[in-house]
């Protein structure tokens, strides 16, 4: 196994030493998810798929759900909660950093906004 040194500054350093015991296991779980994590565009492009997977669900089925927060994961509603931390943290639990779309189930399609542009009129 090799060794990691890092430097951090003597305040860190200070607000570290608490967590001296848990540290090493921290810090290796935050190297994997760095590491095992997919690029942004890879990750936005399945939560763009997971959105577009919730929107085509039937209505009824969607309204099930009203009043909570669901979790989409590979088209699919794999979880739901009234809480959306504790929907999050059980997700996160579940699968990890794995992109999951988590959204309010009370709206069945995506906002739509008029936006009226003003008309410059001479006299």
């Amino acid at each position: 196994m090799q060794t990691i040194t890092l430097e951090v500054s003597d305040e860190l350093a200070t607000q570290l030493i608490p967590l001296r015991q848990e540290l090493p296991q921290l810090l290796a779980r935050l190297v994997a998810n760095i590491v095992e994590s997919p690029p942004q565009q890879a990750r936005q492009a399945k939560i763009h798929r997971e959105a577009m997977a919730w929107r085509a669900l039937p209505l009824a089925t969607r309204q099930q759900y009203a009043g909570q927060f669901v979790a989409v994961h590979n088209g699919q509603v794999i979880d739901s909660d009234l809480d959306r931390l504790e929907l999050y943290r059980r997700i996160q639990q579940k699968l990890g950093h794995v992109p999951v779309l988590i959204t309010p189930a009370r709206q069945p399609s995506p906002r739509e906004f008029s936006l009226h542009s003003p008309r410059l009129s001479h006299p």
